[in-house]
C-alpha cells in the first residue's frame, strides 16, 4: 500500500471535458455504452443500475424494429435532457465518394428522434473518440 501527502492545488478546477465514443461515455451521473448486440445501455454510478435506453416496459430488447435501444449507437452523448447520436452514410458517384455524418436529436430513452443537421465531409466512424468541451464537440 502507498500513501502520500500534498497540499491542495491552487490549479483550477477542471472543465467538464470528457471523451466520447461508441463503446463508452461517461460523466459524473453515470455512462452510456453500447452492449455486444448494439443496443444503448446506461449505467447509474449513484445506484449501481444499468438499463437499456428503450421506452417500452414489456420489451424483449430484440428486435431493432420494435425496440429504442437500438439505432443509437455511434458516439451517444446525453446532454442538457436529450440524447444525440450519429450516423454515417457514405454515397458513390463514379470515382467522387461522400461521406456524410447525420447529427440526431431524441429522448433520453431513445423516442422522438429527429435528424438536426447533416455534415458533408465528415465520417464519424465508431472507433473514432470525440472530445466535448462545454456544449461543444
Amino acid at each position: 500500500m502507498l500513501s502520500g501527502c500534498a497540499e491542495q492545488s491552487a490549479a483550477p478546477p477542471e472543465n467538464d471535458a470528457r471523451i466520447v465514443w461508441t463503446y463508452g461515455n461517461a460523466d459524473e451521473h453515470g455512462e452510456l455504452y453500447t452492449d455486444n448486440q448494439e443496443r444503448l445501455n446506461f449505467i447509474d454510478f449513484e445506484t449501481m443500475n444499468t438499463a437499456l435506453l428503450c421506452s417500452k416496459p414489456n420489451c424483449t430488447h430484440t428486435n431493432e424494429n420494435e425496440c429504442s435501444a437500438f439505432g443509437m449507437d455511434n458516439h451517444p452523448i446525453l446532454h442538457g435532457g436529450k440524447l444525440y447520436f450519429f450516423d454515417v452514410e457514405t454515397s458513390f458517384d463514379g470515382d467522387e465518394v461522400t461521406d456524410t455524418t447525420s447529427v440526431y436529436k431524441a429522448e433520453p430513452d431513445g423516442t422522438n428522434r429527429v435528424k438536426i443537421s447533416d455534415i458533408e465531409g465528415l465520417s464519424l466512424l465508431r472507433y473514432t473518440r470525440m472530445l466535448i468541451v462545454g456544449d461543444t464537440a
